[in-house]
């Protein structure tokens, strides 16, 4: 009837309009692919990963893109010297990679596998972290923590000084809490700051934790909570209250926060 057809009517318009869509997106990634733009053309591709089970326009030019783009994702950072690595970041845009192995940080072109830059040498450790909105890098080098402009690989600004190395590095996602946690290599404690971006100073500081490994530490989506886990113990840290609650003191082997910080 009358309703059947307009209901099969919508259902060809909104096919034609997801087909049309899906066919500017592939132009558009295969001009990003020529212009070696890879980050943008991950980003093309990664939008039309999933379609109505009714209307799947895909065929083999997606396919071909996104195998082009996996390749040159799974570009190979290593360096002859080095020894393993310990931190990795990859800028939002998906334009550069900082890779931090022992003795070197080094910032790497996603769009063409080429080394941009380095950035420290002869160091002990080196955790990144990039900036919600990508214009900053933070390393946590030996004892220090250092930003660095993206935009000119400026020389570093030292941020934080801590009295012992920096294994561990959050940054909360609205840019306005950094977290590191620090131990002596060979000493079964830790110590987790907290430092406040925005104003350069020192929220709030646990000393004394237990800790056989270098542990994880975890922001919160919400940026209001700090899950701190160093094996034999998993507390949580609320940075609007300074609540520290302990709620696990035995062993596991990983820690997420979920979504809603629940």
């Amino acid at each position: 009837g009358i309703a059947d057809a307009a209901r099969s009517q919508a259902v060809s318009e909104r096919n034609g309009a997801i087909t049309t869509a899906y066919l500017a997106d592939m132009q558009a990634a295969h001009q990003a692919l020529r212009a070696t733009n890879y980050g943008l053309a991950r980003r093309i591709l990664a939008r039309n990963l999933s379609f109505p089970s009714d209307h799947d326009p895909r065929d083999w030019e997606w396919r071909a893109l996104w195998l082009r783009c996996q390749k040159i994702a799974s570009l190979r950072f290593g360096v002859e010297g080095d020894y393993h690595i310990n931190s990795v970041g990859i800028s939002p845009d998906d334009r550069w990679v900082v890779v931090s192995t022992k003795g070197f940080v080094r910032v790497w072109d996603l769009n063409n596998g080429e080394l941009e830059t380095t950035l420290e040498k002869n160091t002990a450790w080196g955790e990144v972290a990039f900036s919600p909105d990508g214009q900053r890098l933070y390393a946590g080098v030996d004892k220090v923590v250092r930003s660095y402009r993206m935009s000119a690989f400026a020389e570093p600004k030292d941020l934080f000084t801590h009295d012992r190395p920096v294994y561990r590095m959050a940054l909360s996602p609205d840019g306005r809490w950094l977290a590191t946690l620090c131990r002596v290599w060979n000493e079964e404690s830790a110590q987790v700051s907290i430092w406040n971006l925005e104003t350069g100073l020192l929220h709030d500081r646990l000393d004394g934790l237990r800790a056989r490994t270098n542990g994880e530490i975890q922001f919160s989506e919400d940026s209001r909570l700090l899950g701190i886990g160093l094996v034999a113990s998993l507390r949580v840290v609320d940075l609007e209250t300074g609540k520290n609650n302990v709620i696990l003191t035995d062993a596991y082997q990983a820690m997420a926060l979920s979504p809603d910080g629940h």
